[in-house]
């Protein structure tokens, strides 16, 4: 036999929470107690979090190819010097530290933030 039961108070949404309620009222006799929720949003908010994480790993990229960018070429200019073959030669820039928006605008990284 089986029962389903709605509108479960939020302290008793635990599997083992309403296996002890329900054996306290049928002292032996419930086998199991399963709490099973509404799964209409799960799929879209699973795509969600996985497109911000691609999105996040893109500019996590970014930033880690654009500081080793900018360690090698510091690493060259304090090897040769300041001048090679004459010409002075332009400091590179420091990249940025990655700035995360909450909430929507633009990311600093030139993509779209939720």
């Amino acid at each position: 036999n089986s029962c389903i039961v709605e509108y479960v108070p939020s302290s008793h949404r635990r599997d083992r929470d309403m296996f002890l309620f329900f054996d306290s009222l049928f002292p032996g006799q419930v086998k199991r107690a399963e709490i099973i929720v509404q799964t209409q949003n799960v799929t879209s908010l699973i795509q969600e979090r996985q497109r911000l994480i691609a999105s996040y790993e893109a500019v996590q990229a970014k930033q880690v190819h654009e500081e080793n960018q900018y360690r090698r070429s510091m690493e060259v200019i304090e090897a040769e010097g300041e001048y090679k073959c004459g010409c002075k030669r332009r400091m590179p820039k420091q990249p940025e530290a990655i700035k995360i928006r909450v909430g929507g605008g633009k990311c600093c990284m030139g993509g779209s933030a939720p």
